[in-house]
């Protein structure tokens, strides 16, 4: 079949629409692509604990957290997968995290609801609710001043810790 000149620009055009509507989906597809991924994945650093509504207000709620990049750079600190956290809802709707272990022994710490302290065994160290070491003996050679208390973000009903700034013996 013979085409003419106008026949050809027509097919000419045509080809550079399609490539042009192909080119458009594919930048749709990758920034669709790249939002969904932003949503679904928080930022590095921050651990999902739980929703608001999961925290009674005074009371000290355990929680398994993926293993925290901190706890790699402390000594003595435990190696298994799962990091234990502790968070409190204060009255005021404030919330507090602190490390599950003691940053010195390593040891797991303990919630004793009835002295309403942290307890680690290995070196009969305590705690108290805020975090503040009550052992008579406390030197941060041999004990910290206080436990490792992580800040906590909240978000649209979430609790989030994170997992990027330590915090540690401040008064």
């Amino acid at each position: 079949m013979y085409q003419t000149e106008a026949d050809l620009r027509e097919d000419r055009r045509r080809r550079i629409l399609y490539l042009v509507f192909g080119v458009a989906m594919t930048i749709s597809a990758l920034i669709c692509g790249v939002v969904l991924f932003l949503v679904t994945n928080p930022p590095a650093g921050r651990r999902h604990v739980g929703q608001e509504r999961d925290f009674t207000p005074g009371r000290v709620a355990q929680v398994a957290v993926e293993r925290l990049e901190l706890t790699q750079i402390l000594p003595n600190a435990p190696r298994w997968s799962d990091n234990i956290v502790f968070v409190i809802r204060r009255a005021d709707n404030t919330y507090t995290a602190f490390l599950g272990f003691d940053p010195v022994t390593g040891c797991i710490l303990k919630w004793q609801a009835d002295t309403q302290t942290f307890y680690d065994a290995c070196s009969n160290t305590r705690y108290d609710i805020a975090g503040g070491n009550q052992t008579q003996a406390a030197s941060l050679e041999a004990t910290p001043a206080r436990m490792i208390e992580l800040p906590v973000e909240i978000e649209n009903g979430n609790v989030f810790i994170l997992d990027r700034i330590l915090r540690r013996d401040r008064r």
